[in-house]
């Protein structure tokens, strides 16, 4: 059995969760981060976000990016791909561009719409997706990857569930909807793991499988400590199938 690359995920509503979720103080974009600005956070957040050295820096608006990596897809072998993206951290928008073999890929998410779109040779249509489904896959996309500029998580759209000791829940708002994804912590405090419900197509159809980021390790970009590198999968059962292995090789804030 095997899964495309998912582009969508089950839609969670946390209108009904009231108090247990975190609604940050509002955080103004030309003034340094402090202390009191993540108060209000799960404290592994808190602690999280401390080491990775964003307290007393102003909130990052722009990233530009660019990565090199592995892609392996219904049991076909790697394939070497490599990609630029850039995000737009007022509006949670992005757009990533990406070249593995012939293949050219778009997959973006603008005016809290997504689309996934493939060409060959970059001029023959293969894959051109829309619609609710992909909307919420790309959502749950930016609010994973904002891991690499983490002044993001004290965006007003996105929000903060306490699980345990060790473990939060993202939350991120899109028109009416919301989409969530866990992330979880290791004892030196960093970002270990990140899992999520999300689709993967399967004979046409979409299921539902367990996504997983991990093999996270750690890099300082302009004095900012993010996860460079991370493996993406789904987990079956004890397993991991991984489809893509990635480093981010440049990146620039503004």
């Amino acid at each position: 059995m095997s899964f495309s690359y998912p582009f969508d995920f089950l839609p969670q509503s946390i209108l009904s969760m009231g108090s247990t979720l975190t609604t940050l103080k509002s955080v103004s974009a030309d003034e340094a981060l402090s202390q009191a600005d993540i108060s209000d956070l799960p404290e592994v957040l808190q602690q999280y976000l401390e080491q990775t050295n964003v307290t007393a820096k102003n909130p990052i608006k722009i990233v530009k990016l660019k990565q090199k990596g592995l892609f392996h897809v219904n049991g076909k072998k790697w394939t070497p791909l490599t990609a630029e993206q850039t995000f737009n951290t007022d509006r949670c928008e992005f757009v990533w561009k990406a070249k593995a073999g012939f293949m050219h890929v778009v997959d973006q998410f603008m005016a809290e719409k997504g689309l996934l779109r493939v060409k060959l040779f970059n001029l023959i249509k293969l894959v051109e997706a829309t619609g609710p489904e992909i909307d919420q896959g790309e959502a749950l996309r930016y609010l994973t990857e904002a891991m690499w500029f983490p002044t993001a998580f004290l965006s007003d759209r996105i929000r903060w569930e306490s699980l345990n000791n060790h473990s939060v829940r993202g939350h991120i708002r899109y028109g009416e909807n919301w989409a969530h994804a866990d992330f979880h912590f290791n004892t030196d405090g960093e970002i270990e793991r990140v899992t999520a419900k999300r689709y993967a197509k399967e004979k046409r159809e979409y299921c539902l499988k367990d996504w997983v980021i991990d093999h996270l390790e750690y890099r300082t970009f302009h004095g900012i400590r993010i996860p460079y590198k991370a493996w993406v999968g789904w987990r079956k059962g004890e397993q991991v199938a991984y489809y893509y292995k990635f480093e981010i090789t440049e990146l620039e804030y503004s």
